[in-house]
């Protein structure tokens, strides 16, 4: 059962930490969160709301990525790269924000025609 966990929970987080590391230490304030939590659920929490948006929405994929591959792994038996599991980071953070300009130039052009 230890190799299992290992590989399928532990293996995935260390292979993502160059990139929580550039994500979260860059800012302070997320240090001190780390530094000052006592459980994985407060650090994430403490950083999640410590983080500026970007970097908060960064992390919370990057955590899903993982969980995502960690779920593949355990039911396809199919294993992702770090590359793989970052690149579908970006793709997504990508995808939300071309989702969330396209809902905010649809809810600008809704305002015009109310107001003219």
């Amino acid at each position: 059962m230890e190799g299992w966990y290992l590989s399928t929970v532990v293996d995935p987080i260390v292979t993502a930490r160059e990139s929580i590391d550039r994500t979260c230490y860059s800012v302070p304030a997320a240090e001190s969160a780390v530094n000052s939590s006592n459980t994985v659920s407060e650090t994430i929490f403490m950083l999640l709301q410590n983080l500026e948006e970007q970097n908060s929405a960064r992390l919370a994929v990057i955590m899903w990525s993982i969980w995502k591959n960690r779920n593949m792994k355990l039911w396809n038996k199919a294993t992702e790269t770090k590359e793989q599991i970052l690149n579908r980071v970006d793709h997504l953070l990508e995808d939300w924000h071309a989702a969330k300009n396209m809902q905010k130039k649809a809810t600008q052009q809704r305002l015009k025609v109310l107001l003219s």
